[in-house]
């Protein structure tokens, strides 16, 4: 049997501009979003794919 190498990357990028105001940048798949993080997840997270995907998403959240 012949194995290839796999990889699975994911980064995120968080900047305050105010206690109210956020901006999240993500690349990859990790199965979660900037709303619903990992602590709502009992299962701890789970990665939807065995090679990285290049995916970029970009949030801004603010509290109104």
């Amino acid at each position: 049997m012949r194995y290839e190498n796999h990889h699975n990357f994911f980064f995120e990028g968080k900047y305050s501009f105010t206690l109210d105001d956020e901006l999240t940048f993500q690349f990859g798949e990790f199965g979660r979003s900037a709303i619903g993080g990992l602590t709502f997840d009992p299962f701890g997270g789970s990665l939807g794919i065995l090679d990285t995907q290049h995916i970029y998403r970009l949030y801004y959240r603010r509290k109104f």
